[in-house]
């Protein structure tokens, strides 16, 4: 549970670093950005 755990927060944390500069504050997050890091599309 606790790998479980962590690997949704990895998720969660690179969706909301790479979602989009919407208006203030964090803005909608990328679900796709952990499969586009691993392929090598963001940084």
């Amino acid at each position: 549970m606790v790998e479980a755990v962590r690997a949704a927060k990895a998720f969660i944390t690179e969706a909301v670093r790479h979602g989009l500069p919407l208006g203030k504050g964090y803005g909608p997050a990328h679900p796709m950005a952990w499969l586009y890091l691993r392929a090598g599309l963001l940084k």
